[in-house]
């Protein structure tokens, strides 16, 4: 679900830079979440090769779980030293703990590489704590999410919408549809047959809510006759 962003245009990037961003959109995410509640922040490796990002994530009470480049220098205890994608082996998972980030000092981390039989390279990641080999999966909710929005949902690419402050109310409207239509599919019975039973919750609510709108000239068509067949 979107909780808090931010939109802006292409040429107009934020002046307080990429990290400073995510800080101030997290600070609000952190200050309604209840105490107790563990946060991870999960990043792909467009942003989540950033020891100032880690560090700073941390600094705000969260965990990170950040996929980063495989070229990403890892040290272990004993003072070794080489890039995470060759500690990989196709088909299984390594672990350890040690400091990643050479060019930021090192920092302590503990590293994942898991490796799939069926992909050419390897997750890399760096966690705050120890995680699953596959957790970093999570995060393909978020691309579903993105394709909900858009194209195989509420079509958002069509609004024509480009005005930052626009966007940002938009957004507000999007969220609060996503969060009705996930709601209703979840509470929905996945059919056990037919297209259908492949539906995700968000599928099977658009669908529902979407045939309250379609026209139909059910009730104005008369009764159906009922024809009765006698064999003598």
């Amino acid at each position: 679900m979107p909780l808090a962003w931010r939109c802006y245009a292409a040429e107009a990037y934020p002046a307080e830079g990429q990290v400073q961003l995510i800080r101030d959109l997290l600070a609000r995410v952190v200050a309604v979440i209840p105490v107790n509640v563990p946060l991870w922040l999960v990043a792909d490796r467009g942003i989540g090769t950033s020891p100032a990002l880690m560090q700073a994530v941390e600094a705000q009470g969260c965990q990170v779980l950040f996929r980063v480049q495989g070229s990403t220098r890892f040290r272990n205890r004993d003072g070794q030293e080489q890039s995470c994608q060759s500690l990989g082996i196709r088909g299984q998972h390594w672990q350890s703990v040690g400091e990643v980030f050479k060019k930021a000092g090192w920092l302590p981390a503990h590293v994942t590489v898991t490796w799939d039989a069926d992909y050419d390279r390897p997750w890399c990641l760096v966690s705050s704590g120890p995680v699953p080999p596959h957790a970093y999966g999570l995060r393909f909710d978020q691309e579903v999410s993105f394709r909900d929005l858009k194209s195989d949902g509420f079509d958002w690419q069509r609004s024509h919408v480009w005005l930052s402050d626009h966007a940002e109310r938009l957004l507000l409207v999007l969220a609060l549809s996503y969060w009705l239509v996930l709601s209703l599919g979840q509470r929905l019975a996945r059919p056990l047959t037919g297209r259908a039973s492949r539906w995700s919750a968000f599928r099977r609510g658009k669908e529902v809510l979407a045939s309250l709108f379609r026209p139909t000239i059910a009730p104005v068509l008369p009764p159906p006759y009922f024809l009765t067949c006698v064999v003598q």
